[in-house]
C-alpha cells in the first residue's frame, strides 16, 4: 500500500498525512475530499477496483471500475469509506456516454459564474465528474458537447500559458433547462415510504423537517385528499415533484414502484433506510448512496445536505 497514491483512482496525491487511527483524510485532485479506513484503503488499492480481466493498470489510465468509483466519490464529497463500501463501489454500473456528457455539462455549469464566462476544461476533477477513465475519454465527451453546440471549446494554449477554456453555448443552456425536468418550477418533494404507524415519527420528525429545511414541501400520498384511483394520484404527484425521497425501511414493493417510475422520468431520487435494514436492500439498488438512520432525527441534517448538494435552496420556509 502506497500512501502517496489515492486508493480509488490511483493518481498521485500532492499532499497526504500518514494514516492515523485507522482513518485517512484524503484530498485528491481527481476524486476530491473523502475519508477512508485502513482496511478499505487496502482493499480498494490492491484488488477491488482492478479491471475485470484482473490486469492492474497503473498511471493515468485506470480501469473502468476505478473511473466509476472516482466519479461516485467526486459526486459525494466528504463521504467516509469503510470495508462495507468496497463491494458497492466495485459493482457500480457504467453510465452511458450521453449520461456522462450531461453530467459534465452540469459540472461546467456549476463552475460558470455568469453566462458567457469561460471555464477551464483541464482540471483533473472534470475527469471524475464525467466518470471518465482518462483525459482522452474526457476529450471525447468534450468533443461531443462541442459538436452538439452545447459547449464551445477553445484551442489548447501554448506551453506555459493558461489552461484551455470553453464556454457553455445557448444550446447548452437550453439542454440544461431540459435536464431539470418538468418539476423545475415546483417546490414539492414526493416521499415514497411504508405507510405504517410505526414509521409515523420518522415522517414527522425526520423526513418532513429534512426536506423542509432545504426549502421544499414534502408530500406523502396518504396526506392528500382525493377521490381518484390511488395509483393515478401517485403518478400525477410524482410528475409534479422536483425530486423523490424514498425510505426503503421494510422494503415495500409500492416504494420500489414509485422509485422506478420517478427514475424513468429522469428524476433525482434520494434514499434513506433504517440502519439495521440496509444490509437487506435489493441488489440492484445497493449501488446508490443511502442515508442510514436509527432515530428519526438522525436523518434531518444529512437529508437536507443531500438535497442542497443537488438543488438550489427551495422557496418554502420551515419554522425553526
Amino acid at each position: 500500500m502506497d500512501e502517496r497514491i489515492c486508493p480509488v483512482c490511483r493518481h498521485l496525491l500532492p499532499n497526504f498525512s500518514a494514516l492515523l487511527v485507522d482513518k485517512a483524510e484524503i484530498s485528491c485532485p481527481w476524486c476530491g475530499a473523502f475519508t477512508c479506513t485502513g482496511t478499505a484503503w487496502t482493499l480498494l488499492f490492491d484488488e477491488a477496483l482492478e479491471s475485470e480481466s484482473g490486469k492492474r493498470r497503473l498511471g493515468p489510465f485506470q480501469s473502468r471500475r476505478r473511473a466509476n468509483a472516482s466519479g461516485w466519490v467526486r459526486e459525494h464529497q466528504g463521504c467516509h469509506l469503510d470495508s462495507s463500501d468496497v463491494d458497492r463501489l466495485a459493482s457500480l454500473p457504467t453510465p452511458t456516454f450521453h449520461q456522462r456528457a450531461d453530467w459534465l455539462l452540469q459540472e461546467l455549469e456549476r463552475r460558470t459564474e455568469c453566462a458567457g464566462d469561460a471555464v477551464s476544461v483541464q482540471a483533473p476533477s472534470l475527469v471524475a465528474a464525467a466518470w471518465c477513465v482518462h483525459d482522452g475519454e474526457l476529450s471525447e465527451v468534450l468533443r461531443y458537447l462541442h459538436e452538439t453546440d452545447r459547449f464551445q471549446t477553445i484551442m489548447p494554449p501554448p506551453p506555459g500559458t493558461a489552461p484551455a477554456r470553453g464556454v457553455i453555448r445557448p444550446a447548452g443552456w437550453a439542454h440544461l433547462e431540459g435536464l431539470r425536468g418538468r418539476g423545475a418550477a415546483t417546490s414539492q418533494a414526493f416521499v415514497a415510504m411504508h405507510l405504517h404507524p410505526s414509521l409515523q415519527s420518522h415522517w414527522r420528525d425526520g423526513l418532513m423537517p429534512g426536506i423542509g429545511k432545504a426549502g421544499y414541501r414534502a408530500l406523502r400520498i396518504d396526506r392528500k385528499e382525493h377521490l381518484n384511483k390511488i395509483d393515478d394520484e401517485i403518478v400525477v404527484e410524482i410528475r409534479r415533484s422536483k425530486f423523490l425521497v424514498a425510505d426503503l425501511t421494510n422494503h415495500r414493493q409500492s416504494v420500489y414502484f414509485e422509485v422506478g417510475y420517478a427514475m424513468g422520468l429522469g428524476m433525482r431520487v434520494i434514499w434513506t433506510c433504517q440502519k439495521d435494514q440496509i444490509k437487506d436492500l435489493h441488489f440492484d439498488i445497493r449501488q446508490y448512496p443511502c442515508i442510514p438512520w436509527e432515530e428519526p432525527k438522525d436523518v434531518v441534517l444529512p437529508l437536507t445536505n443531500r438535497i442542497l448538494a443537488h438543488f438550489d435552496h427551495g422557496p418554502e420556509e420551515w419554522p425553526e
